[in-house]
């Protein structure tokens, strides 16, 4: 069914807001859509894709000329475009010679609201992970509550990825900024991590500031409810006791000091430091894009004159722009080559990581100011193949890496019968270049195909209604 209305964006503005702009690097969302579909959406079909190219992520390589069938939201069948038989009742989609591999994840974003959910499966991402909520924001101006965003998608009330959604960041104090949940007693971590499970999240988020008895406060809890922690690696504990405790680091914190563009970790030592990173199994998200991607220092116009700029809600373009500076308060001297600098370090870093093991992930820090969703996902992609990761790793990386940190690598990650078919379907190979990841054909999610001009349609139209 056609994705039927979207309601317009509802606005609100007060002191706290304002104060808000200013304090806050995260850029949390600020809008909404309400939006309803045909109740007949739960009637799946069986869709034929045939004669297709498959780059099924394990085992390596593509496998050409297939027919892969789906129903109810799996894979029933795939093999040789000659002898897989396609039922009478199945829609024979026109992808004929295109190419054919798993949904792609994005491990950090900042979702803004039910038009992003779009925007990621235009660029075939169909699984997100949500890095944060903030009660306060979402009251005041409308914004989505993740949980309730999550269920809608997950009844097929609205069209979008999988998500998973991290609760409150919880801090110490003085906080890194004023969209932070502070944890100095025992109690209070007690009382955020009750919040988290009870308001339905998926995950404790760690931040800068927190103390080493306040993290071991939340490690400790976390485990009792069976939520992993993830995170920035708080100053005070430092990488090693993070690496044995979260499941998941962002930014490469912990590894690299962004406030003063240095690495905290030499690289006379990695090679020791990156053995014991990958013996323990964490995950590391280095959303390399959030460097490259953030609008420039003292150039917030390069931002204004990207295409995809016109198609910003109104509300989140302000929240970019007053934002954007605080983005470069930092130690490191040279503002205008803190971005070249950082992405320098973590390329770095990435691939010596990679080469020792460690489990990478795909995520971008998107909604912050110039990191646009979904295509910011394709880029930062091709950030890890320029970083000297090979194309089909980057690929694994996007695709089987994600679901082994979801634990579900029998049900997602790769191209299998029995598999569920969140699918991306692109006109051309991206192991021969990585920039052929953005041409999109298609994606498969929720059990329903969305052909890129239906999504671009869809996109339209939520859209204008913001404006």
């Amino acid at each position: 069914m056609v994705y039927a209305q979207m309601m317009k964006y509802r606005y609100t503005f007060s002191f706290g807001l304002l104060l808000w702009l200013f304090l806050s690097m995260a850029c949390a969302p600020l809008y909404s859509k309400k939006s309803q579909q045909d109740n007949t959406h739960d009637i799946l079909p069986t869709y034929a894709l045939q004669g297709v190219h498959l780059i099924p992520i394990v085992p390596e390589g593509v496998l050409k000329n297939q027919t892969l069938l789906v129903r109810n939201q799996r894979i029933i069948a795939m093999g040789d475009a000659n002898s897989v038989q396609v039922p009478a009742d199945a829609i024979r989609l026109n992808v004929k010679n295109k190419f054919v591999m798993p949904g792609l994840s994005d491990m950090h974003v900042h979702l803004d609201g039910e038009g992003d959910l779009l925007l990621m499966l235009r660029h075939g991402v169909t699984r997100v992970r949500n890095m944060s909520e903030n009660a306060k924001v979402a009251r005041m101006a409308g914004s989505p509550v993740m949980p309730v965003l999550k269920k809608k998608v997950q009844a097929r009330e609205i069209p979008g990825p999988m998500l998973y959604n991290c609760g409150p960041i919880l801090d110490g104090s003085p906080p890194k900024h004023a969209l932070t949940r502070v944890i100095e007693t025992t109690e209070e971590a007690q009382a955020a991590v009750k919040y988290t499970v009870e308001k339905g999240f998926d995950c404790l988020k760690v931040y800068d500031h927190l103390s080493i008895d306040r993290f071991k406060d939340i490690v400790q809890l976390a485990r009792q409810v069976r939520l992993p922690v993830l995170g920035h690696v708080p100053d005070a504990v430092g990488w090693r006791r993070a690496i044995e405790t979260m499941k998941s680091i962002e930014h490469l914190s912990g590894y690299i000091n962004s406030n003063t563009a240095q690495y905290r970790v030499p690289p006379d030592d990695w090679d020791t430091a990156l053995k014991e990173t990958a013996r323990t199994g964490v995950f590391h998200c280095p959303t390399i894009a959030l460097w490259a991607e953030h609008a420039p220092y003292n150039n917030f116009a390069k931002v204004k004159n990207n295409p995809r700029y016109d198609n910003v809600p109104p509300m989140t373009k302000l929240l970019w722009e007053a934002s954007a500076q605080r983005f470069y308060d930092m130690e490191y001297p040279d503002k205008a080559g803190y971005q070249a600098r950082m992405v320098s370090l973590a390329q770095k870093l990435s691939k010596t990581m990679h080469q020792h093991g460690v489990k990478l992930l795909i995520g971008t820090d998107t909604n912050m100011a110039g990191v646009f969703p979904g295509i910011s996902t394709l880029k930062e992609m091709g950030l890890f193949v320029e970083a000297g990761i090979s194309t089909q790793e980057t690929l694994k990386i996007a695709t089987w890496n994600a679901a082994d940190f979801f634990g579900d690598t029998a049900q997602r990650g790769s191209l299998a019968v029995g598999k569920q078919a969140d699918l991306v379907v692109l006109d051309k190979n991206p192991l021969v270049n990585m920039q052929h990841i953005e041409s999109t054909a298609g994606v498969m999610a929720q059990g329903k195909w969305w052909s890129r001009e239906a999504l671009d349609q869809e996109i339209a139209s939520v859209l204008s209604s913001a404006f």
